[in-house]
């Protein structure tokens, strides 16, 4: 599949992607089960992103990213769609493969964010919400470890992590986005609300 088609959109919608399985699992800041819930059975649109200057700018540099992480590492980086043979309902959209099937996903955050892994590497908030979308690419992908690498625009360089395979992690992904997709998607149950984020109380 060649993602961002209407293929792929629709390829999509018909399993759990690597950035779905950290809001079911109740650890993505942005969005609740709830919602994900709501936009997986059609009854919200997901957001439309593709204006906001950040997104834009990653997409328009990830083959740039690309570009200089094979440089780095002497590799060959493809974009590739793959579904987990474990359960096929768990989907990855890989920024990048390796030679051996290497996870390699890709971010180009703010100036802020960047100062922030450079300060504190794995205890930023960044690496910790992204670094759970690796995992769920290894989980798909089988292979024992993966990079997130994070792009720094004002010094035209990479800021790479190596995430190495958590079987404890998996196992909850794997348990955690079938039970969610079994309990709640497929018979449209709706999942309980965050009081703090789903409900809107006037004071």
């Amino acid at each position: 599949l060649e993602q961002r088609t209407p293929e792929w959109l629709a390829w999509r919608t018909k399993g759990i992607t690597a950035t779905e399985s950290a809001v079911i699992l109740g650890r993505n800041p942005y969005k609740t089960p709830w919602r994900l819930w709501c936009e997986k059975t059609g009854r919200a649109d997901s957001p439309d992103l593709s204006a906001n200057p950040l997104v834009r700018f990653g997409r328009e540099n990830e083959d740039r990213v690309r570009q200089l992480f094979e440089a780095a590492h002497s590799e060959i980086v493809l974009p590739a769609c793959g579904e987990s043979d474990a359960d096929p309902i768990l989907r990855a959209s890989f920024d990048g493969l390796t030679s051996v099937g290497e996870p390699v996903e890709i971010k180009c955050p703010s100036e802020t964010t960047i100062d922030e892994i450079r300060l504190i590497a794995e205890a930023s908030p960044a690496f910790g919400l992204y670094s759970m979308q690796v995992q769920h690419q290894l989980l798909v992908s089988g292979a024992q470890r993966g990079w997130l690498v994070f792009y720094d625009r004002t010094k035209e360089e990479l800021i790479e992590f190596e995430v190495v395979r958590d079987e404890k992690l998996i196992a909850e992904i794997l348990s955690g986005c079938r039970d969610f997709w079994d309990r709640f998607i497929a018979k449209g149950k709706e999942p309980p609300k965050d009081p703090a984020r789903d409900l809107y109380i006037p004071k």
